[in-house]
């Protein structure tokens, strides 16, 4: 059975998080703050035990298809204005740190989450998704300044954000001059989103200046020669950013994230800016040439400056669901805390203590 799921209103200005489907002729709405046990209730109490998603083989896999639908529909509360592709949360006290984060595909990412799956009208509204919103609400409240950050066009950031910026250096300044119209002057400033996301957070990271970027499987290089010879044709939107090369459009002199964070290496003395990456070893997560590709991805940027480190996302962790387990664990938190509420000054790697067992002392192999 597939996944009919309609979605027939999309409240996103309330909290908790509400969610309307029509399965089997009738009517269904539910409310919350946990999406994840929202979609469990869907799977078990209403579709029923013989209920799969569409491209989906286990129960787990339909919860998280209707998870990410879920969190999806609630996606426009608080946006700057309707078609922005950033929101500000200020914190109280101006020198707050600040934390950045960059959506990825949204829910189409990765090989089980075709558009096809959902409704098409959900479908378009995807990469409208502000991702980590309310682990971080939850975890941080108003401790920290908070911008979200997407890319509707999704040309992994090379085209900007909009109402920011209209290249990445343009988005970077774009972002100055809104901390400085709202008066915030943040003690620390950590960028951190999980694969285009990842990408953008690299980007923008570098961009800004920031003292930390934690990226999670993020792709390092989306030029099409070098994803060519990667091999790597994992996304059909890497067409947008082949258009946007061949364009000749100023983001794509970023298609290649590794001569970016060179500049650390050719400076030389403490790293201006810390990346952790976030990967996977081939064969791990079960899915697919996925795993594999992101170590080549983590061994690009990991062999272009001691300022990357590169620590293992769980074995069993997938693409799409490594930042959510590590969530889960609590590994998340202490990691940004330990990185965004660092005492000033102090000396540290790119790796948080509280990741340190997870650190590879080699960047993983592409082989």
């Amino acid at each position: 059975m597939g996944l009919l799921v309609r979605c027939l209103a999309l409240v996103a200005t309330t909290t908790p998080l509400q969610f309307t489907v029509e399965f089997d002729g009738r009517s269904h709405t539910t409310e919350g703050d946990d999406a994840a046990a929202m979609a469990r209730y869907y799977v078990d109490e209403i579709f029923g035990a013989d209920f799969v998603g569409e491209g989906c083989a286990t129960r787990a896999c339909s919860v998280d298809l209707l998870e990410r639908a879920i969190l999806v529909a609630n996606a426009d509360e608080g946006l700057e204005t309707p078609d922005s592709g950033f929101q500000l949360v200020a914190a109280r006290d101006p020198e707050a740190p600040l934390l950045v984060l960059c959506a990825s595909l949204g829910a189409t990412m990765g090989p089980d989450a075709a558009e096809s799956t959902l409704d098409a009208r959900l479908a378009s509204r995807m990469t409208m998704e502000f991702e980590f919103r309310r682990f971080v609400n939850r975890t941080f409240g108003d401790s920290a300044s908070v911008l979200f950050v997407r890319d509707g066009a999704r040309e992994w950031y090379l085209g900007g954000v909009a109402g920011l910026g209209g290249d990445p250096a343009a988005a970077a300044d774009g972002v100055r001059r809104l901390l400085d119209a709202r008066g915030l002057r943040p003690n620390a400033t950590l960028v951190a989103g999980s694969s285009m996301g990842g990408f953008g957070a690299i980007l923008l990271g570098a961009l800004l200046g920031a003292d930390d970027v934690v990226a999670f499987v993020p792709q390092t290089f989306v030029d099409p020669a070098g994803l060519a010879r990667a091999g790597d044709a994992r996304f059909p939107h890497y067409a947008a950013v082949a258009a946007l090369v061949a364009a000749g459009r100023a983001g794509a002199a970023y298609a290649d994230l590794g001569g970016l964070v060179a500049r650390e290496r050719a400076r030389g003395g403490p790293c201006a800016t810390k990346y952790l990456l976030v990967s996977r070893l081939p064969g791990d997560g079960g899915d697919g040439g996925h795993a594999a590709m992101d170590a080549v991805h983590a061994a690009h940027l990991r062999r272009r400056s001691g300022c990357v480190d590169v620590v293992r996302c769980p074995a069993a962790a997938a693409h799409t669901t490594c930042a959510k387990v590590m969530r889960d664990t609590g590994a998340l938190e202490r990691a940004l805390r330990d990185r965004a509420f660092a005492p000033p000054g102090r000396d540290r790697s790119p790796a948080p203590v509280s990741w340190r067992d997870l650190l590879l002392a080699r960047a993983p192999s592409p082989s």
